[in-house]
């Protein structure tokens, strides 16, 4: 490993995740193009015992589909508005 701060010492990652643990993030991820509130939400609330870092990922991609959401109704909103009125 190289010697990655500035007094020379090796620095070892905190946590590194397993293969299994790996492969579980991608599905929140893909999955929220098919169901993307609930997906996410499904995975956290299966794994948020089992592994901090799955259900970490999971959040993550609730959280960005959720201000993926929130953006696309706000665009949609402020711009259809004036086209009733």
């Amino acid at each position: 490993m190289q010697n990655s701060s500035f007094s020379g010492a090796k620095l070892e990652p905190a946590y590194v995740p397993t293969s299994d643990e790996k492969a579980l993030t991608i599905f929140p991820l893909v999955l929220t193009l098919v169901a993307p509130i609930l997906t996410p939400l499904i995975i956290h609330l299966l794994k948020k015992d089992q592994s901090y870092y799955v259900a970490y990922q999971a959040r993550e991609s609730l959280n960005f589909s959720g201000n993926c959401n929130d953006c696309c109704y706000r665009a949609f909103y402020h711009c259809s508005w004036r086209f009733i009125y």
